[in-house]
């Protein structure tokens, strides 16, 4: 997103719910499109109360939100819109949490919009996709001098693999929940599949929105 992109501009520019519905009729369907009944170019117009618009020749209605994030809703789309700025000009930075309080909505409600944007804005060609395979282990750095006394000074690595495709290998401060869920964060899409064995770090993986 533009950095001059202000939240004063996006004030101007979606001030109602009407506005970011027209926003995105205008970005999947144009100016002007073939209406798919009377097989005219024509123009379609708001349907007053509705989330539709009619086309100018046979009434014929088309729905900006199907197949979207936004299709079913209940939540205004100001504050998807809202909460697409956060998370564009933080680059996702923003949690869950700080959506809740930000538009005033349930925490479910914000954890489930957290995650459809975050779906919307992973790098599929960066992040690690389709099954991916998670495990970490402790290795000694002179193995053959290992003690139990000295244990405390294995180092922590974690291995994330698409099966078939790319791996990566990080080294951890530690295999706890805050520092392994984060880092599966940062580095698998969110539409991947996580697999794993029945480490406690890995349980509660679903709650950031992954398929574990």
């Amino acid at each position: 997103m533009n950095e001059n992109f202000t939240i004063s501009d996006f004030m101007r520019r979606f001030p109602d719910n009407d506005a970011c519905l027209e926003k995105i009729k205008l970005d999947r369907f144009g100016e002007q499109s073939i209406c798919a009944k009377c097989r005219k170019e024509s123009r379609f117009y708001k349907v007053a109360g509705r989330t539709a618009y009619a086309c100018q020749f046979c009434g014929n209605h088309i729905y900006p939100l199907a197949g979207t994030i936004f299709d079913k809703t209940t939540t205004p789309l100001t504050s998807w819109f809202y909460a697409i700025y956060l998370m564009a000009q933080t680059r996702a930075g923003i949690s869950a949490k700080q959506l809740e309080r930000e538009l005033g909505v349930t925490y479910k409600t914000a954890w489930r919009m957290f995650n459809q944007i975050r779906k919307l804005m992973a790098d599929d060609n960066d992040l690690l996709n389709g099954d991916v395979e998670v495990d970490e282990a402790y290795f000694h750095p002179n193995p053959q001098k290992r003690s139990s006394a000295q244990a405390h000074k294995s180092e922590a690595v974690f291995g994330m693999v698409e099966r078939g495709g790319r791996a990566r290998v990080k080294h951890v401060k530690s295999t706890g929940v805050r520092v392994l869920q984060p880092t599966i964060a940062k580095n698998v899409a969110p539409t991947a599949r996580v697999y794993s064995d029945e480490h406690g770090s890995y349980r509660t993986l679903n709650r950031r929105g992954f398929k574990h």
